[in-house]
């Protein structure tokens, strides 16, 4: 069963919060009243977000150790990651349990999918026409 919500938040930590499977530290870089607004889907296992925060900040994200992720810019503005730019068409995949640190340089919007390596594993051959080995 689907579920989702749209959450506009004040406070870093209380956004920062709301990730389920992946932990946000935020460090705020810039000056000015926070907001953020996160919308989650949830779709069986599959999480998906879409983020829009104000300043700019520095985030250590970590993933759960078994959960991988895609991250990528939405809309215009680019991000870094690890040090890397990205703009609108990249995809940056995060294994699992990996840390991440991410760089907002002012307005911006992101998104993040969240899905279990399980699930990954069982479609791998669907995707790649071959079975992985583990």
């Amino acid at each position: 069963m689907a579920a989702g919500n749209t959450v506009s938040f004040s406070d870093p930590d209380g956004y920062a919060a709301r990730f389920g499977n992946a932990s946000l530290n935020l460090t705020i870089t810039g000056a000015g009243a926070f907001g953020a607004q996160l919308t989650r889907l949830k779709l069986q296992q599959l999480e998906i977000y879409r983020c829009h925060e104000n300043l700019p900040r520095i985030a250590y994200v970590l993933l759960s150790s078994e959960h991988i992720g895609l991250s990528f810019p939405v809309g215009t503005v680019p991000h870094m990651v690890n040090g890397f730019a990205l703009r609108t068409g990249d995809v940056v995949l995060h294994g699992p349990g990996q840390r991440v640190h991410q760089r907002l340089h002012g307005e911006c919007s992101w998104g993040l999918i969240l899905l279990p390596t399980e699930l990954l594993a069982t479609c791998d051959k669907a995707l790649t026409r071959r079975r992985t080995t583990s």
